[in-house]
């Protein structure tokens, strides 16, 4: 399929939100790029995005990505992070917290996540990271990656493009509540998704044209039954989340939803069924790419307001977490 995207002044981004197991879906829609030929001149990701992102830049290959996270479902380290704790029936489509609010195992949950600081023990989660997430240098990736984490002390997003890929890694992924956060050197690291759902403000310094997002969150459905307080103030959550997700699409040029009907993020047995999906979505979405034509590189991506917080873990452990300056990548700040 010919496509302008090969004229030189045309610099794509892919943007991978985050959606735990929602996310395999990203792995399609990068195979269709691959089928039709897309330049990517860059990726960003949060969460299970910056997995993929790194995963991908890394290898160039969609099916490599798609076999890994095969072998990740059938991992013994998989099995012992304990999602199964989450009852799957209950109202599908919403944030970890709302999924929680009803059933015996819930609540225990509950009780878990009141006394202690995470649900799962980070040497659960680093276990399975450091089994599936080829650590190295961030920015020598063939492809520039950019990983988006949030920081709940300075309440901004946190821009990884240099450092360890791993360290980036587990800020991105730390589900707040499930995962304990990355406390380091005066931060406190999540999931990307607490400020950066679409990872749009982590693309300064790259010259991008057109981005293109894919959204694999959940939708908040209309009939979600509220009877006590909690549930209330979770469903304002899932509002507000919802509203500041669509703001993020009215700054992308295109945003793919790839059609994932009573995907869980805990799904992470139905791999091929995911990768499907995206693959379907951006197949259907890939004529609307002919429409892109060259122009400068946007300024909106270039100074992003709020600006992100740029940081980097060293590689190897070879030192704390530090601060980068926003100009040239690995520069400690002054």
């Amino acid at each position: 399929m010919e496509l302008l995207l090969g004229k030189q002044e045309i610099k794509l981004a892919l943007l991978l939100g985050g959606g735990g197991a929602r996310g395999l879906a990203h792995i399609g829609v990068l195979r269709a790029l691959e089928n039709a030929g897309v330049p990517i001149a860059a990726i960003a990701g949060t969460s299970i995005g910056a997995i993929v992102a790194a995963e991908f830049s890394r290898k160039q290959s969609s099916a490599w990505c798609q076999k890994m996270f095969e072998r990740f479902a059938r991992s013994e380290s998989f099995k012992a992070l304990g999602l199964d704790k989450v009852n799957k029936d209950m109202q599908r489509g919403q944030g970890f917290w709302n999924t929680i609010l009803s059933g015996i195992r819930e609540n225990v949950l509950i009780a878990m996540a009141l006394r202690r600081a995470s649900i799962v023990p980070r040497e659960k989660i680093d276990a399975v990271l450091t089994e599936f997430v080829a650590d190295g240098h961030l920015s020598e990736l063939p492809i520039p990656v950019r990983i988006a984490a949030s920081d709940l002390k300075s309440c901004r997003t946190v821009c990884f493009r240099s450092g360890s890929i791993l360290g980036a890694a587990r800020a991105s992924t730390s589900l707040a509540g499930y995962f304990p956060p990355i406390q380091e050197n005066g931060h406190l690291l999540v999931d990307g998704e607490a400020t950066s759902i679409i990872p749009i403000d982590c693309l300064a310094g790259l010259g991008i044209t057109h981005t293109l997002a894919i959204d694999v969150s959940g939708s908040v459905w209309p009939d979600w039954q509220i009877t006590t307080a909690l549930q209330a103030l979770l469903r304002q959550q899932e509002l507000e989340r919802a509203y500041f997700r669509s703001y993020l699409h009215r700054l992308c040029d295109l945003v793919v939803h790839p059609e994932l009907p009573g995907g869980f993020w805990t799904d992470f047995d139905r791999v091929e069924e995911f990768v499907e999906a995206g693959y379907n979505a951006m197949m259907a979405a890939l004529p609307k790419l002919k429409n892109f034509r060259p122009r400068q590189p946007l300024p909106h991506l270039e100074t992003p307001h709020p600006p992100p917080l740029y940081l980097e873990f060293p590689f190897l452990k070879a030192g704390p977490l530090r601060e980068v300056s926003p100009g040239k990548k690995g520069e400690k700040a002054a």
